[in-house]
């Protein structure tokens, strides 16, 4: 595994873990996050309180990629409690790593390289698809300019967050990035967008067929 925008996933997840369980998992937004911050065997109160710090605890490495802001990563973490998240073992490849495209490119090269991919099969599918081709290749795909799905305000507001869920799962980097590459938008921008899709498609069989139309596209490389 890889640190840096998995990092900040891996914090968040092991931080909601108290609400998880019974009798807190079915509590709603309020007390969910009472119990979290409450919590006496967590760090997370250091994370969000200066005056909670504990000495032997490093936060600065998570803070970091939040701009060293605690009011950003509580509304990081409270975005996980009232929205949902997406754990980091979802994005690992070939069941083994957890990394960016160059961390991948790097270990493929060193572990990989002189191995067929029936002797490891598990590692067909650790290549990842560059954030940039990826919204290339969906954009043809939607028959539409990938201009006009990039910015604040898209034509089209289901197909570009369809983009940005194809960019977290094939390109694997994180919302921040893909924030920046579609347009300067905020990485919780992208985390309520790619929440807003999935719900969609619960209810929009079109849209549905669209992203698993998109998903197939990219998996044929």
């Amino acid at each position: 595994m890889e640190g840096d925008i998995y990092l900040l996933e891996l914090s968040r997840y092991l931080h909601l873990n108290p609400i998880r369980i019974k009798p807190h998992k079915g509590k709603g937004f309020a007390e969910q996050r009472r119990v979290l911050e409450k919590y006496r065997w967590s760090s997370l109160r250091g994370y969000l309180k200066a005056s909670e710090r504990e000495s032997w605890v490093n936060y600065d490495e998570v803070l970091g990629q939040v701009g060293g802001s605690r009011s950003r990563y509580r509304q990081f973490i409270e975005e996980g409690v009232e929205g949902g998240y997406d754990t980091p073992w979802e994005k690992l490849k070939g069941q083994v790593i957890l990394g960016r495209e160059e961390f991948v490119r790097k270990l493929k090269r060193k572990t990989i390289g002189k191995a067929s991919a029936r002797e490891q099969p598990s590692m067909k599918v650790i290549e990842a698809v560059r954030p940039d081709d990826v919204l290339r290749k969906v954009s043809r795909k939607l028959g539409i300019k990938s201009a006009e799905l990039v910015g604040k305000r898209p034509a089209r507001r289901d197909w570009r967050a369809l983009v940005m869920e194809m960019m977290y799962r094939h390109g694997r980097v994180g919302q921040g990035e893909i924030g920046r590459r579609m347009g300067g938008l905020d990485y919780s921008t992208v985390s309520r967008e790619r929440k807003r899709l999935r719900e969609r498609m619960a209810v929009d069989r079109a849209l549905k067929r669209l992203v698993e139309k998109a998903e197939r596209s990219l998996n044929q490389r």
